[in-house]
């Protein structure tokens, strides 16, 4: 039975940019980077069990822009807006909602905080 998303990849055009915007804001864990390849690999979370790939990609026709969500405990998410704002990453609003605190999505359930990656890494 399937227990979990073990791994998932994202586009990106400027594949040092990505990193450093996962590696140094996020603080996710850098797994592998294959230069020649112009991918990097992150674990997110603990043990390994979960896994971001970035691609870079310069075509826009291949550029796909994709949508994910990061798991934390209500503790972080509580102070989640005010830790992206330290590490200079905007939050927005979304569903016409403004910005100020997690937006609440009953039906899952669960609590949503939303960022845009700066435009570099897209």
């Amino acid at each position: 039975m399937i227990q979990s998303i073990y791994e998932t990849h994202l586009h990106v055009r400027n594949l040092e940019k990505a990193i450093d915007f996962y590696q140094n804001k996020l603080g996710l864990a850098l797994a592998r980077k294959l230069s020649k390849r112009r991918v990097a690999f992150f674990w997110v979370g603990e043990n390994k069990k979960q896994m971001l790939g970035l691609w870079e990609v310069h075509n826009i026709e291949d550029f796909e822009t994709k949508h994910f969500a990061f798991g934390v405990d209500l503790e972080f998410l509580k102070i989640s807006k005010l830790w992206l704002e330290n590490r200079e990453i905007e939050v927005i609003g979304s569903q016409g909602k403004g910005n100020q605190e997690p937006i609440v999505q009953r039906w899952m359930p669960a609590a949503s905080v939303y960022f845009l990656i700066v435009t570099e890494t897209n």
